[in-house]
């Protein structure tokens, strides 16, 4: 196995000693060892994000916007009306197809298959360029930092001009499946079967912890919210994880992110066996301010579900066949109060992937099918306001007054 071990510039070069004990979550205390090692002579982190950070208005910093996963930003006015594109930066011979698109420090960052392109926003110039080892994996940024999949690892990159500030092999933990949430001088990787613990200023894995389905994660800055078929909310107190309370979810487990929005939180559930009796997924609201959790909503549907954009209240829900690799054109996007009233359906003419929203506007385009249409829509009727040819899913970001897409080898950005 690799060692865990991280790689850093000369000038944050130090010595850390790491922890390889690992705690079963039955008796969940992530990082539980770092007091120990902090007397060992591993030194309090320097760097410190706050548990309540929050992205600048020009930004796009993670796949769904924020921790919180709300594809929602606040601050962008992207186009209603049919738009056209300001710019259009072939980057098709840097890799495979698009893995993330943000923006962040300045830059519309791409990864397409391991490489990471930045690109000015008004003229879609490149600028840094980064190549990771192998296949990436997600894409975020933090507070100046970028954190992408690095082969078997992750690096950190200055987002200013994409120089290294420190790269960590994981050995078997897997890059292309996990959530990244940084806070108060500690980087945590959740992943399909284990937690890993990073220290924020050299990227040095400072714990780990075994866990059952955690991988998909949301927060508002207070608790953790995660899980699979058992779902629970975790306190952070500065490297340790404490479970408060956890929702068990018989015959149905977690699809894609929950998300946090306003004291609530958002489930995505889909049907694990064969039963008629039940729906084959499920959308569950959960109360943050219940010490138990307790569930105030929940609304069926016949398809699994993408992560749900949240905003003032509303869910806007893509479903599709999230379990096969069957290209189908039934799913629907859907818009579902806090208090589970379905306000409207639309059928586009293939399964959606999870919409974004901004300024009133749902933006969704194809989960799987290729040569369909990128779409914009009245959130509150759910009216159609244009569409646009694409030829792959696209992935898609706002900031400004601009909507922008990576699609068939290219970033464009789309204004009125």
């Amino acid at each position: 196995m690799p060692s865990e071990t991280p790689s850093t510039p000369s000038s944050l070069r130090r010595t850390f000693l790491a922890s390889a004990s690992t705690v079963g979550i039955g008796s969940l205390a992530g990082c539980s060892t770092v007091d120990t090692l902090l007397g060992d002579g591993v030194e309090p982190p320097e760097r410190q994000v706050p548990a309540n950070w929050t992205p600048n208005p020009g930004d796009w910093p993670t796949e769904q916007y924020d921790f919180a996963r709300t594809g929602h930003n606040p601050f962008a006015s992207p186009p209603r009306e049919e738009p056209s594109a300001v710019w259009t930066e072939d980057v098709s011979t840097l890799g495979g197809n698009f893995d993330n698109l943000i923006l962040a420090g300045g830059w519309v960052l791409a990864d397409l298959s391991g490489t990471v392109v930045a690109l000015d926003p008004e003229t879609g110039e490149q600028g840094w360029r980064w190549s990771t080892q192998g296949n990436g994996g997600n894409l975020e940024y933090v507070m100046g930092r970028v954190y992408a999949g690095n082969g078997d690892g992750i690096v950190a990159l200055d987002s200013f001009d994409g120089e290294l500030v420190w790269s960590t092999r994981l050995g078997n933990f897997d890059v292309w499946d996990y959530d990244l949430v940084e806070r108060e001088g500690w980087v945590f990787l959740f992943g399909p079967d284990e937690v890993r613990c990073l220290h924020a200023d050299t990227g040095e894995v400072v714990d780990r912890l075994e866990h059952e389905g955690l991988h998909r994660v949301a927060t508002d800055g207070s608790l953790l919210y995660g899980g699979d078929r058992v779902f629970s909310a975790l306190a952070a107190d500065d490297r340790r994880l404490e479970r408060r309370w956890e929702n068990d979810y018989p015959g149905y487990e977690t699809t894609d992110s929950p998300v946090v929005d306003d004291g609530l939180v958002y489930r995505g559930g889909y049907r694990v066996f064969e039963d008629d009796d039940l729906p084959q997924s499920r959308l569950t609201v959960y109360d943050t301010n219940h010490r138990h959790g307790v569930q105030t909503v929940t609304v069926p549907f016949d398809q699994g579900l993408r992560t749900p954009a949240v905003a003032d209240g509303t869910a806007y829900v893509a479903t599709a066949d999230v379990r096969t690799g069957t290209l189908r054109r039934d799913g629907v996007v859907a818009a579902v109060t806090h208090d589970g009233e379905v306000q409207w359906r639309f059928q586009p003419d293939a399964d959606p992937r999870s919409p974004v929203v901004a300024d009133g506007t749902v933006y969704t385009g194809p989960y799987r099918n290729l040569e369909d249409s990128l779409v914009a829509l009245d959130a509150e009727t759910g009216e159609e306001l244009w569409r646009r040819p694409v030829n792959e899913r696209p992935e898609l970001a706002v900031a400004g007054e601009t909507l922008y897409v990576a699609t068939d080898g290219e970033v464009r950005a789309l204004r009125a």
